[in-house]
């Protein structure tokens, strides 16, 4: 279990931030190893990264002591990333009562849009 540890690699994709960090190699590892766990950690972070390749902006490779080394520099402007929208993102849900808005309830939505819904009225987007 702990020599499994010692040889996976982690990087967490949140929302916060335009940049994330994974470890690809360490000071045991040949030349060759860290090229191919580069190689694989970049198909890797490309296949979860939303809008894929293209929404990759600039990768660099760093060791604790060095600067940032650039690797891969994107030619692509923003709307060049295509991003398909989860259609499951509007499932329903139950609206609650919200403590902002007297007499009002709201819903949100896995896909994070919220809706507004006053007495009587209709749903509103916020």
């Amino acid at each position: 279990e702990i020599s499994t540890a010692l040889r996976t690699s982690l990087c967490v994709i949140s929302n916060r931030g335009a940049s994330s960090l994974t470890v690809v190699g360490n000071l045991e590892m040949d030349k060759s190893e860290v090229t191919d766990n580069v190689l694989c950690s970049v198909d890797q972070i490309s296949q979860c990264v939303p809008g894929g390749w293209e929404n990759i902006k600039q990768l660099n490779v760093k060791t604790a002591l060095s600067t940032s080394i650039p690797i891969y520099l994107s030619t692509g402007a923003p709307q060049d990333v295509t991003i398909e929208k989860d259609e499951n993102g509007k499932e329903a849900v139950e609206a609650e009562e919200v403590t902002t808005v007297f007499g009002a309830k709201v819903k949100v939505y896995p896909s994070g849009d919220v809706k507004l819904i006053k007495d009587g009225e209709t749903e509103h987007e916020i």
